[in-house]
């Protein structure tokens, strides 16, 4: 194994730091991008804790028959959906500095899922508000008047999806659901071969205000104007967010 002063690192040990009175939370802001777009939420968890033991992150950890690490994701990600600005809180019980921690976590993972901050925090992560999406969509008959069209459908006054929801008996439905109060500052354009969308969705950890996916966004596209529907290998969408905001929609979350 490589070791830490042969990658730049200065070498330490828990004890290098002293025992907090209370254990903190310590934010981290990183990416997730490439391959990583399709590995699991409940996988992703699993990775985070062993890249944290490995860079020997003080974790604090729960009581009891099966202790385990406090790690906090803001949104999590459907499969299939990047992002530029995944939010994490992980609860230390020592007196690590957050930026050189990060230096000691990027040293185990790949730019695919490079940590770009690491702080402690002063919100919520209740505080998020909306999510800005990129979409980039490569359909048949893609052209300028289908991203006017896609523009009309997303800023009109109702902007109807098919959303899942279950019964009293658990059993799973889908509803329709008027989500043109969750939608903003939507652009639209043709560039390069591609229809090419960019918008704030409402976001929510704890459902305090509507939580909207931006697949649902794909598959209303798919519903109303038929894109998508013919040869996978040539009809292909990416998804990645790239801003977290507060509730005015201007101010970037920290």
């Amino acid at each position: 194994m490589v070791s830490e002063k042969d990658r730049g690192l200065k070498p330490y040990s828990k004890t290098d730091y002293p025992m907090l009175t209370e254990p903190k939370f310590i934010r981290f802001k990183f990416r997730k991008v490439g391959d990583l777009q399709f590995i699991s939420h409940r996988d992703l968890l699993s990775v985070m804790t062993k890249i944290f033991v490995r860079a020997k992150a003080t974790l604090w950890y729960s009581k009891g028959f099966n202790p385990h690490a406090k790690l906090i994701f803001a949104l999590p990600l459907s499969v299939g959906v990047q992002s530029e600005c995944e939010y994490l809180d992980v609860r230390v019980e020592r007196a690590i500095p957050p930026s050189e921690l990060m230096e000691h976590i990027n040293a185990e993972v790949t730019e695919e899922l490079r940590f770009i901050d690491a702080y402690y925090p002063e919100t919520a992560l209740e505080d998020i508000y909306w999510a800005e999406y990129d979409f980039e969509i490569g359909t048949e008959g893609a052209d300028e008047n289908m991203a006017s069209e896609i523009e009309g459908l997303l800023t009109a006054e109702q902007v109807i999806i098919l959303k899942k929801a279950k019964d009293k008996h658990e059993k799973i439905y889908f509803k329709e659901v008027d989500i043109a109060p969750y939608v903003r500052d939507v652009s639209v354009k043709f560039d390069g071969g591609l229809i090419k969308i960019n918008a704030k969705l409402s976001a929510s950890i704890n459902q305090t205000h509507p939580h909207i996916n931006p697949e649902n966004i794909v598959t209303m596209l798919k519903d109303k104007l038929g894109i998508l529907s013919g040869d996978v290998m040539r009809e292909q969408y990416d998804i990645i967010r790239t801003k977290i905001y507060f509730e005015d929609g201007k101010t970037d979350f920290r």
